[in-house]
């Protein structure tokens, strides 16, 4: 037996290295579509911060990093992109959470006691079917997924013994969870859990049991992550996300009907180096999850569970169709109706996500059918013969016609309808292989044969999604060479030069059917967007993520509503315009970093500031708009122009300033105005002001005076008390819980 499952861990090993190896290869490097332009540069940016990085100087006029979930700040895997650049570091940060994944997945179905093989299959199909293969590709909502699988694996080993023990454990896990970033996944694998565990774990007293687990995991979890959820409660407030996510917005995520049939039928990729039909294998274009195909053989099985497993497997039939229904968004109406009637629900912001729910559902009755298959002695070896004769067929067909690109044309419909036979071809070949099996059953014989249904199962997935998460050359990650020429000659700046990026026009950002993918998502480094700008040390005034401050979105109406917003933007600190064809253009007189005002607005509201400081004609030169102030610094009213103070530390959380003022008057810092930052002058704490609607300013009296800026968000201290005193007390109930479980034995 102990054979037997080391064999199948091996198997599970060899599968998501194979699986991976292209993005592990040196030189190469996955090839995420858009999402590359935000992953790479931010993992970029937190390995350069030492692995500490709470703010962020390179997006609009700074913002906060760790408060926005998805930068996944705090967590603890990241340490690879210590060892590692980004590009490279990716690639083993996929496969060592794919890993996790397919090996704690088969633990787990092994405590719900499936035999080891049908455990292999069901983890083969989970870690390789296309929701979780499509998660390369969406990598903050593969490094939540992953640890559903602990999470599972240690709340069923809590049911058998050393419940505190593992549920303990499972804490630490949950943390996990909630600083990897989308706490809406972590929710689904939880309600995944409780129905794995309430249907095939039944008892009154078991169900306790795992509640108890449940809350104890929950707490821990929470606790212990408090530095991350502190931050980012502060930030919802703050962001586009104030008032959750717009039902309609969400909606555009949802699964199109005609999609159902890629459960069955798998999109027929191709490789996407150098070609643009590698699009075209996508048969409903590039949605949110590029598969969601099952398996053939795994739906195959799934019938068969229905046919055995009774109650237990109609229930997880149920279940499947509920999640396919929550998925289909706005065109099922369920997704809707939660929306408006749970609270909380508008969260969970995009629809396609729920494909999780069957995804798990529908292997599990998989896994059923299989366990049953295995168990039952007669076989039928006309039948079997039959099915394999034909499976053998299909593969002889397509390897004695190979796919040649070369003889494709450009004919779209003709080459989706050859795509579309040769998946049908491949799939049925498996399946067909799966039958014969399944008929003949040759491990009647040879026990050892029995690893062949998870084998077909992976060829079959392997060959549908191998080509799901292509990998390209590190040089894609390159700057151009209009960035090489801007920094050439400023190296030495001590703080980052300030752009604002062209949006890409909508003719050439759209992603079009006969369009090569990887040259493509491509020209969004070349434009320098979204985040590219600060891989290569750029301050884009225009970056932003899904989750921002509304600021931003403030910020670009003022843009659009003022008379000259070159010079609004110039008034902004911005000292160059990037159009997306890859030329700087600098604007006439951008205001100083750092300037030492002597005039200063009365007592004006941020929608008044707004609208005067953008106007054309208003005397920035001579006046700052401070939101809430009511009078002068200084009773001297003669006319004192802006004069520039000198920055001599710039930091992404430290900037220090030295200024001379000839009279009492306001030192203006053009970064953003958040909660959090410090000032000190001359070491003693003083007053942040909002300047001119977004920025920062101090008070300063006449003379010499050191000006500190410190981003020290005091919710992070307290989560950081929160977490250090809830480490103590799970240090204490773990050791408590070894040695009494010790004492027991």
């Amino acid at each position: 037996m102990r054979t037997r499952g080391a064999i199948c861990l091996f198997i599970l090993f060899s599968a998501g290295l194979i699986f991976c190896l292209p993005d592990l290869i040196p030189g190469s490097a996955p090839f995420l579509r858009d999402l590359g332009n935000e992953i790479i540069p931010k993992r970029t940016f937190w390995a350069d911060s030492s692995g500490l990085a709470l703010w962020d100087a390179y997006g609009f006029f700074g913002h906060p990093y760790a408060a926005n979930p998805q930068s996944e700040a705090f967590y603890f895997l990241n340490w690879l992109f210590l060892v590692f650049p980004a590009p490279q570091a990716l690639g083993w940060y996929i496969f060592l959470h794919w890993l996790i994944f397919l090996l704690f997945s088969y633990l787990s179905f092994r405590e719900l006691d499936f035999d080891q093989e049908v455990s292999l299959a069901m983890s083969l199909a989970l870690g390789f079917g296309g929701f979780f293969s499509s998660l390369g590709l969406l990598i903050v909502l593969l490094s939540t997924v992953t640890w559903t699988a602990v999470e599972l694996y240690l709340l069923l080993k809590s049911l058998k013994g050393r419940w505190l023990v593992n549920s303990l454990l499972g804490g630490l896990v949950f943390a996990a969870q909630i600083t990897a970033g989308e706490i809406e996944m972590a929710l689904l694998g939880w309600l995944i859990i409780i129905a794995i565990i309430l249907i095939h774990r039944p008892g009154q007293e078991k169900i306790w049991k795992t509640i108890g687990a449940i809350l104890i995991a929950g707490f821990f979890g929470i606790i212990l992550s408090a530095p991350q959820w502190l931050l980012t409660g502060e930030m919802i407030g703050l962001s586009n996300r104030a008032s959750g996510i717009v039902r309609e917005q969400a909606e555009v995520w949802s699964l199109v009907p005609p999609r159902v049939k890629e459960f069955f039928l798998a999109s027929y990729l191709i490789p996407a180096k150098g070609t643009e039909l590698w699009g075209l294998g996508f048969f409903n274009g590039f949605h949110y999850l590029l598969s969601i195909y099952l398996g053939m053989g795994v739906v195959l099985l799934s019938v068969l569970g229905l046919r055995f497993g009774k109650t237990r497997a109609w229930l997880w039939l149920l279940f499947s169709l509920f999640g396919i229904g929550i998925a289909l968004g706005e065109y099922a109406g369920i997704y809707g109706w939660l929306h408006r009637f749970l609270p909380g629900f508008a969260w969970f912001r995009i629809p396609e996500k729920f494909i999780i729910l069957p995804g798990f559902g529908i292997v599990i009755l998989a896994g059923i059918g299989l366990k049953e298959i295995f168990h039952r002695q007669n076989s039928r070896i006309l039948s079997g013969s039959v099915f394999l004769g034909i499976g053998v067929i299909l593969a002889v067909i397509l390897m004695a016609f190979p796919l040649k690109l070369g003889q494709l044309g450009n004919r779209y419909d003709d080459i989706q309808k050859y795509f579309l036979y040769r998946s049908l071809f491949r799939s049925l070949a498996c399946v067909s292989v799966l039958s014969g099996l399944i008929f003949f059953k040759p491990w009647l014989r040879f026990p050892g044969l029995k690893l062949l249904p998870a084998l077909i199962i992976f060829v079959d997935l392997w060959l549908a999604h191998r080509f799901l998460n292509p990998a390209i050359s590190v040089s894609a990650y390159q700057a151009p060479p209009s960035v090489h020429l801007l920094l050439a000659g400023k190296r030495d700046r001590l703080y980052p030069i300030r752009i604002y990026t062209e949006p890409i026009p909508r003719e050439k950002g759209q992603l079009q059917a006969m369009m090569n993918p990887v040259n493509y998502f491509l020209r969004y480094r070349e434009a320098l967007a979204p985040f590219w700008a600060m891989y290569f040390r750029l301050n884009d005034v225009r970056a932003h993520s899904s989750f921002y401050l509304a600021d931003q979105d403030l910020y670009q109406k003022v843009l659009s509503e003022s008379r000259g917003w070159s010079l609004t933007m110039a008034r902004s600190g911005v000292e160059y315009y990037f159009q997306s064809s890859g030329d700087f253009f600098p604007f006439a007189r951008p205001e100083p970093r750092a300037s030492i005002y002597y005039q200063a607005g009365r007592g004006l509201t941020r929608e008044e500031i707004l609208r005067v400081w953008s106007d054309p004609n208003f005397a920035v030169d001579q006046a700052v708009l401070l939101e809430g102030k009511t009078n002068n610094p200084s009773s001297d009213q003669s006319l004192l122009w802006r004069e520039p103070a000198r920055i001599v530390l710039c930091r992404n959380h430290l900037v220090e300033i030295e200024a001379e003022a000839k009279r009492d008057g306001y030192l203006v810092l053009l970064d953003t105005y958040y909660p959090g930052w410090k000032a000190e002058r001359d070491g003693r704490e003083t007053e942040i002001l909002r300047a001119n609607g977004f920025f920062r300013a101090v008070k300063i009296p006449a003379g010499k005076h050191l000006i500190t800026f410190k981003y020290q968000p005091r919710l992070f201290l307290e989560g950081l008390i929160i977490s250090g005193i809830g480490l103590i007390l799970w240090i204490f109930l773990f050791s408590f819980s070894l040695k009494t479980g010790k004492t027991g034995q």
